[in-house]
């Protein structure tokens, strides 16, 4: 079993194409996804390949191969695909109802592409009922770390909302 995403990055990527023997695609342009501050971890630098949401995915089970996938989508990429198995794999679903269900995707990090900016929103598929909507925007955690027993806070950036903890 092989997951391969084949990508550009946008639409027809760098505008270059290959052509000839051998050829047939354009080259990606990725460069875009990185950023000029020498102190951060996507920098310019020799060897280094910027970060991206390109998660091809082979899962095991008991150590052989069992299910590959991988989804378009940038930024979105990985939380679409934690997503899908674990309706899979925790929920019970069969590999096309998985697929089928609707899903939310938050952009509170640094966006890939430039200009890096950072989302303050939770995008919901208009397919989970208005109420549960609502109350995503409400969400809430706190955690105790199991080694230290700090406890830690956090809360949903699209209201004003805030997590506590004694």
């Amino acid at each position: 079993m092989v997951s391969i995403t084949q990508t550009v990055s946008s639409d027809f990527g760098s505008s270059m194409y290959v052509d000839g023997a051998g050829g047939g695609f354009f080259l990606n342009n990725w460069m875009s996804l990185f950023r000029p501050e020498p102190e951060n971890i996507n920098r310019v630098a020799p060897q280094k390949r910027p970060r991206h949401g390109l998660s091809p995915v082979l899962a095991l089970k008991d150590g052989k191969p069992f299910m590959v996938f991988g989804t378009p989508g940038g930024d979105t990429i990985a939380q679409a695909q934690l997503q899908f198995f674990l309706n899979f794999a925790e929920f019970g679903m069969n590999l096309q109802q998985a697929v089928e269900q609707a899903y939310l995707i938050t952009s509170v990090f640094p966006a890939a592409r430039a200009p890096h900016t950072v989302g303050k929103t939770i995008s919901v598929s208009q397919r989970i009922p208005q109420q549960v909507r609502e109350e995503l925007t409400r969400v809430k955690a706190i955690l105790v770390e199991p080694l230290t027993g700090v406890l830690m806070g956090a809360a949903a950036p699209a209201t004003d909302s805030y997590a506590i903890g004694w």
